[in-house]
């Protein structure tokens, strides 16, 4: 049987660092519910702005950053 195709829709910055940080519950909830139905779609500008984000705005270090747009990166619908 085949698996009913599923929509693509582009996420932005702010979807990728709820899903990396998980720091606003709400919003994850929100997300993880759109992604029942939904691929995400990360641009590679997005990309580059999560990891500017997250090595500004929370201080991590690049192996931290790598690791986190790892496992984003690896989610069965991204």
């Amino acid at each position: 049987m085949a698996r009913a195709q599923r929509r693509v829709i582009a996420a932005d910055t702010n979807i990728a660092l709820r899903l990396i940080l998980q720091d606003d519950a709400a919003q994850l909830a929100l997300i993880e519910a759109v992604m029942v139905d939904q691929r995400l779609f990360f641009p590679l500008t997005v990309v580059q702005e999560t990891g500017w984000v997250l090595a500004s705005r929370y201080q991590m270090d690049r192996e931290d950053i790598a690791d986190a747009l790892s496992a984003l990166a690896a989610l069965d619908t991204v």
